[in-house]
């Protein structure tokens, strides 16, 4: 991304989060990408829920559980791709451009492959580098020992933050620059090196939005099949408005 001469502020968190949430104000329709891969999802996932009762009371693998499987499967790419909308969907709107959702979407597809093959990364390392911890802790379950639940639980989720925090801008750097993969890290790790303490009070941020989500839509899920369908959009809502915090914040990072 071409940065503009000049060396501006660097920008609040305040401010960051106040900005996202205005130009979801201002523009709803930004929720409807996620509001597609959420309908779909739900109903996916609500006939896998019944499936996996037919299974737990036949106590065997049953055909309709294989179809839901592979619906899930197959409908992981899609999911994918709408969510990596955003970035570029924000990028047009920073720009004080017409918002473009097929623009969006072709850039999103065009990059598919790239952020997978981060996700996969991810959950690779994350995986390697958590667990020595979850050993504690499973060993901890096994003798009956919340000191080393607790000391492998917390170790893990340390690991696990200080990830998420190194990682914070690499999806929406793929996304929105205009270069190679390795280059578009680069920038991505740049960004993050660079404005460390914002990305570490955003990345606890969004930590605290999303336990936030699981309460309410475990909340939702308690009022019956009306309310796992509320619970999916609840939840839905609030990662969108994450999505938006992330490449304003990349964007605006940037520009200094």
């Amino acid at each position: 991304m071409k940065k503009p001469e000049g060396k501006r502020k660097e920008p609040g968190v305040l401010e960051l989060l106040r900005r996202a949430f205005s130009e979801l104000a201002k523009n709803p329709v930004l929720f409807a990408p996620k509001f597609v891969s959420v309908t779909v999802y739900a109903f996916i996932y609500s006939y896998m829920i019944s499936e996996m009762r037919a299974v737990l009371a036949a106590q065997a693998l049953t055909s309709g559980y294989f179809i839901g499987m592979g619906a899930l499967f197959a409908f992981l790419p899609i999911w994918l791709i709408i969510d990596s909308m955003y970035p570029s969907l924000v990028e047009q709107l920073l720009r004080k451009e017409r918002l473009d959702f097929k623009s969006a979407l072709s850039r999103s597809a065009s990059k598919f492959l790239g952020v997978l093959a981060l996700v996969l990364l991810f959950m690779v390392v994350s995986l390697i580098c958590a667990a020595p911890f979850l050993l504690v802790a499973v060993e901890g379950m096994r003798i009956g020992s919340i000191a080393l639940i607790a000391i492998g639980a917390l170790g893990a989720g340390l690991v696990l933050f200080a990830l998420s925090v190194a990682g914070y801008f690499l999806p929406t750097s793929i996304l929105i620059e205009r270069k190679g993969l390795v280059d578009s890290l680069k920038e991505g790790f740049g960004a993050t090196r660079k404005n460390l303490k914002l990305v570490t009070i955003l990345s606890l941020v969004s930590f605290v939005v999303l336990i936030a989500g699981f309460a309410l839509e475990g909340t939702f899920e308690s009022a019956g099949i009306i309310g796992f369908f509320l619970a999916r959009y609840a939840g839905g809502i609030l990662t969108v408005y994450l999505y938006v915090v992330n490449p304003t914040a990349y964007v605006e990072t940037e520009k200094r």
